[in-house]
């Protein structure tokens, strides 16, 4: 018994009758009555009760058409979902991002995809950038989104496994505690050179926020701080931060978790951005699900927001003589 054989049974049963349904069917009444002959062979018990007053199903007919019904509906059900996840419209995608993207752009994203394909299944994860970069060359993790202040330097290190698109930057400001809330707009590296500086740790194959911080003190000796503390995370410095315990160099976008008890203030000294970068596999076809989410992250129009991004003071722009 076949699903042609189930459809062909069932407009007999809802059209009570083999010349309604053949004609529905638009086959002829003789095909129609031999295949329904078949599945009565098959089953064998008789299936219809064939009448003056019309075809009605027997017992055994009525739990067939129960069954039928369901079946189709099933095997519909399931095309469905195949072609579903064929056009990446459904499926499950391994995204890892670092925490500063997820503190503001992450979940404009995700409701991005949602209202696009709100059947995808995002496994989020917020790993160190080392992990996030190893798993995407082990292939555990579909799509990866590091923060580096050399995208060039990034692609030099992974670039023979992975392809490496850069999604936004992220201008840097200084976190500082609340009591330092007098300083002006713009501060000056230079003048927080007294101040503990606290730093995010150094992972291999990335250069990132600390790679950015020694260029920039061996550039300029009189921004180099006194004392630096390492610490775990970039987020590790909120807490810190917020307790007197130093100042960081960090994303703007800070300001989504930082709380009441810290102030952002724009650097005065002209400082490489940070850039968001999404990776992947290279020998690893994405899936739809996963090529539907680059897509969006790659979009122009997914960041096409106010407030993203700190533009250029051009005030200070005149004023400055670096």
């Amino acid at each position: 018994m076949d699903t042609r054989q189930l459809t062909y049974f069932l407009a007999v049963v809802d059209h009570q009758g083999f010349t309604a349904a053949s004609a529905a069917l638009r086959i002829t009444q003789p095909a129609l009555s031999n295949t329904v002959k078949q599945i009565e062979k098959e089953c064998g018990v008789p299936l219809l009760h064939r009448g003056a007053r019309g075809t009605r199903p027997t017992e055994a007919g009525k739990q067939l058409a129960t069954d039928a019904r369901r079946i189709l509906h099933d095997l519909a059900s399931t095309t469905a979902r195949m072609r579903s996840i064929a056009q990446g419209r459904r499926g499950q995608v391994t995204l890892s991002v670092a925490p500063a993207f997820e503190w503001w752009h992450l979940p404009h994203a995700l409701n991005i995809l949602e209202s696009a394909a709100p059947d995808i299944d995002i496994d989020l994860r917020d790993p160190s950038p080392d992990i996030t970069l190893r798993t995407l060359h082990e292939g555990v993790i579909d799509l990866g989104v590091v923060l580096t202040s050399d995208v060039s330097a990034l692609r030099r290190i992974h670039g023979a496994d992975l392809s490496l698109e850069p999604l936004l930057t992220m201008p840097l400001v200084v976190l500082l505690p609340r009591s330092m809330d007098a300083l002006p707009p713009y501060v000056s590296l230079a003048d927080l050179a007294s101040e503990t500086w606290l730093v995010p740790a150094r992972y291999p194959g990335l250069s990132g926020l600390p790679e950015l911080l020694a260029n920039v003190w061996r550039e300029r000796p009189t921004t180099r701080p006194a004392v630096v503390t390492e610490v775990s995370t970039l987020q590790t410095c909120v807490p810190l931060v917020a307790a007197g315990r130093g100042v960081a160099l960090v994303p703007e976008q800070v300001r989504e978790i930082m709380g009441a008890k810290c102030v952002i203030r724009k650097v005065r000294e002209s400082v490489a951005q940070q850039t968001a970068v999404v990776g992947w596999r290279t020998q690893q076809p994405l899936s739809p699900a996963a090529l539907r989410v680059k897509d969006v992250l790659l979009d122009p129009a997914t960041w096409a927001r106010p407030g993203d991004a700190v533009g250029p003071d051009p005030a200070l722009e005149q004023e400055q003589s670096w």
